[in-house]
Parts: structure tokens; sequence; C-alpha cells
């Protein structure tokens, strides 16, 4: 009897150990790979807008990953792919064959700025540079980038970076 309980007991432990390691395994692999989603908005009245987004991360600040927003206005930013694409040029075609997706394998930060529309963020001229945002903020709870074109906030969720911006004047679009 004493034999049989504690094979039993033996069974016991050791299923609750294979789970309690799988579950370990499961969440690993999770911290690892992550999604960003970057939505892009019109900062004067929220409305999604498609444009090419340049996002440079910590880990490769030389060159920006070109990645489009779809019509909903959201890009995807794969994060932990040790397969990551490297960065590319974007398509003279305005974004027509730019994906809607990057990857990068590692970045402890990102910057991102619409290609063709007029960036609403705020602009430190001392810096002179875009604000970078840590992931770790963006995962945990997101993050919006402050808006100069109007009074529209948007809500963030967790994993979601939302960017302003507005579609050019007529007089802007002539000095592009």
């Amino acid at each position: 009897m004493e034999e049989n309980l504690d094979k039993r007991t033996v069974l016991v432990l050791g299923s609750r150990l294979l789970l309690a390691l799988l579950f370990a395994v499961l969440s690993c692999s999770a911290l690892r790979a992550q999604d960003i989603r970057i939505k892009l908005l019109d900062g004067r009245n929220g409305h999604p807008l498609s444009d090419c987004l340049a996002i440079w991360t910590s880990s490769d600040q030389r060159r920006p990953l070109w990645v489009r927003t779809d019509k909903d206005g959201i890009a995807i930013l794969h994060l932990g792919d040790e397969r990551a694409v490297p960065p590319t040029e974007p398509n003279l075609s305005r974004c027509k064959d730019t994906p809607t997706f990057g990857s990068v394998a590692h970045a402890e930060t990102i910057a991102a700025v619409p290609d063709w529309d007029v960036d609403c963020q705020a602009f430190d001229k001392s810096k002179a540079r875009t604000k970078s945002y840590p992931v770790d903020e963006i995962l945990k709870g997101g993050a919006a980038i402050e808006n100069s074109c109007g009074k529209f906030r948007a809500e963030h969720k967790r994993g979601e970076l939302i960017l302003y911006a507005r579609p050019p004047h007529w007089w802007e679009s002539f000095r592009r």
C-alpha cells in the first residue's frame, strides 16, 4: 500500500513539475517576442491615416525601419525576432509595396515619424531629434505622443504607441 502511495505521490509531483516547467518555457518565449501596435491618427479629428513610418530603434539609430500603416492607421513592430529584416529604404511610389509590419531583434527605445504627413509631435529644437519612447513603458501601459495639431486625444492601450499627424497643406506639398 505504501509503495502505491509513493508511486502516486511521485506521479503527482512529477506532473506538477512538468506543468510548471512548461509554463515557464511558454512565459519566457512570450516575453521575448512581442508586438507593438503603432497607430497613426489625424491630430485634428482622430481619423486613421495611411502613410509610411520611419521607425528608429535603440539597436540601430543610423537607418530607420520603414513600415506602412493600413487603412485603420495601424502598423505592427515585432520585437524579439532573431530573424529580423534589416532596415530598407522606402519605395518611391508612396509606400505602395512597403509592408505593414516590421521586425527587430532587440530594442530598448523606439521613435517614429510619418513620411508624407506632417508630424504633430512637439519638436524640441535643443535636442534636434524625435522623442524616443521606452519599449517597456509601451508594452506595460502604452504611450502617445503629445498632439500639437489639435485637441484630440486617443486612449492608448497596452502595447500601443499612438502618433498624431495631419495631411500637409497645399503650400507645404510644394516644399517637399
